[in-house]
């Protein structure tokens, strides 16, 4: 499979290179069932890595479809708890070494594109963000995170930061009779959208695009589908290039 292989990386390439005109590039990948198609993509893990591409893999089911945006928030936590042991490593020892100025450097990004109320609503698709960020944490604790706080002009969070507004999403993939159910599940999808857009903008740059691998995508939810496409147009053409 090392022909498959290669033109896969060299789309990688592609798409890191030439990140104006390659800003977002969709690969798909097909073949009969079992004929090896999550391994070779699989294997595109470690060149690039060592590369300084971000590689995040979705790995969708027909268990998860009831569960609208489980199967990317799994993926997205397993990357951050990632971040979170490097984090841990970098405090417990007493010498500093390549690769941690980039840590710190996301994070601080990560702040400053999302600020305290889009950290504190990703935190409950993401629950690792409350390791990377404890300050932010404790004084939500503390102040309960006040409309003040929320600023309530731009986010509207004190519906958003309810949890149970979480559960509206499911109304979007059902039948759903109750026409303010509705409005107010795009609106909740909308804005998480928007959260997740910001977030993949403040992780990735053209030094260190993102890899977003997509496995058995038939079996995605139609929230999940909604996001990923709004992730894939939604991206900056200056910026952040992404192969999907």
């Amino acid at each position: 499979r090392m022909d498959e292989l290669d033109r896969l990386m060299q789309v990688a390439a592609l798409a890191q290179v030439e990140s104006r005109a390659f800003l977002s590039s969709v690969v798909l990948v097909r073949g009969e069932p079992g004929a090896g198609k999550s391994h070779l993509v699989q294997n595109m893990k470690h060149p690039l890595t060592k590369n300084g591409w971000l590689y995040i893999n979705c790995n969708f089911d027909r268990f998860s479809q009831s569960q609208a945006l489980v199967t990317i928030s799994s993926a997205f936590e397993d990357f951050f708890r990632s971040l979170v042991e490097l984090k841990t490593s970098i405090e417990n020892r007493d010498h500093a070494e390549d690769g941690d100025e980039f840590l710190f450097t996301m994070l601080a990004s990560i702040e400053d594109n999302l600020e305290v109320p889009g950290i504190v609503v990703l935190s409950q698709f993401i629950p690792s963000l409350r390791s990377l960020y404890p300050n932010i944490f404790q004084r939500v604790v503390v102040e309960e995170l006040s409309e003040s706080d929320c600023e309530q002009d731009d986010w509207d969070n004190a519906n958003i930061l309810d949890s149970s507004k979480s559960s509206s999403i499911d109304c979007i993939d059902d039948d759903c009779d109750d026409d303010d159910a509705f409005i107010d599940a795009n609106i909740f999808q909308n804005r998480l959208q928007y959260l997740f857009q910001k977030l993949l903008r403040a992780i990735s740059n053209p030094e260190s695009p993102l890899f977003f691998f997509l496995d058995d995508l038939q079996w995605a939810d139609c929230s999940s589908l909604r996001l990923l496409s709004s992730l894939v147009m939604g991206q900056d053409t200056d910026d952040n290039p992404m192969c999907v």
